[in-house]
């Protein structure tokens, strides 16, 4: 503001001596003598020219102040007052990050769900082939130990792996335990008067939960398989040894 001031008053300074000079040489002489540009601007008539445009030039500088202070923005009102578009886009990025992070849950079920129908079609036929005790052999017992140990293993894992500990959000609205915990008229009531900001972090929290949760899964579903694959050699022993046992 402080440049467009000096410029307005050296603008009317010129425009001001510009008239002097216009009617000087309009003129040429004054009572008989030269004019000057200095002289001119003593003259009575060319004063009150000078008072005028100054006057405009002051008036003119008032009014460009008062339009930039009006239109300046201020430093609280930029950080008071987000951009309502961003929030909006903010919270559609959080759903759909969330929406990602929701639909690797159907694939480590799935995989877990075929670990276990693997491990008990293995106990199954493993059992059904057992003979009495006293026609069996130590390895065979062995064997069918060791598959019987590693089988539990797989299993604890699978289950640990289908029930994850689920971390408690005390102040989420979105996670289903804390919803169950609110009584109907109360979980209405906080969710409408819920701001798109904290709805939004509640979105993105729970995104980072889900994420932490879906590691655990994919954590046991791989050691849930690798007791597995370390089970096939004692059962294909032990079902080996079964079927020449019931040969002869």
């Amino acid at each position: 503001m402080t440049e467009v001031r000096a410029v307005l008053r050296q603008a009317g300074t010129q425009w001001v001596l510009a008239v002097a000079d216009t009617v000087v040489e309009a003129a040429g002489w004054h009572d008989g003598q030269a004019l000057t540009v200095t002289d001119a601007v003593d003259d009575p008539a060319l004063e009150q020219v000078a008072a005028q445009a100054t006057a405009a030039v002051r008036a003119a500088t008032a009014a460009v102040d008062l339009a930039l202070v009006g239109t300046e923005p201020t430093r609280s009102t930029v950080t008071s007052s987000p951009d309502p578009g961003m929030n909006e886009e903010l919270a559609g990025r959080a759903k759909d990050q969330l929406a990602l992070v929701l639909s690797f849950f159907a694939r480590v079920e799935t995989k877990l769900s075929v670990v276990l129908a693997v491990d008990l079609a293995m106990i199954s036929i493993a059992f059904a082939k057992v003979l009495p005790v006293s026609d069996v052999s130590p390895s065979v017992i062995g064997a069918i130990a060791l598959f019987a140990v590693m089988q539990v293993a797989s299993l604890i894992l699978l289950y640990r792996g289908s029930f994850p500990h689920l971390t408690d959000g005390e102040r989420s609205l979105i996670y289903f335990r804390t919803v169950a915990q609110l009584d109907e008229a109360d979980y209405r009531t906080r969710f409408s008067q819920r701001n798109l900001g904290a709805h939004t972090d509640d979105i993105i929290d729970q995104a980072w939960i889900n994420a932490k949760i879906l590691t655990v899964k994919f954590d046991r579903l791989k050691r849930a398989y690798f007791w597995m694959g370390l089970s096939v050699a004692p059962w294909l022993v032990a079902l080996a040894v079964l079927a020449l046992s019931v040969s002869r």
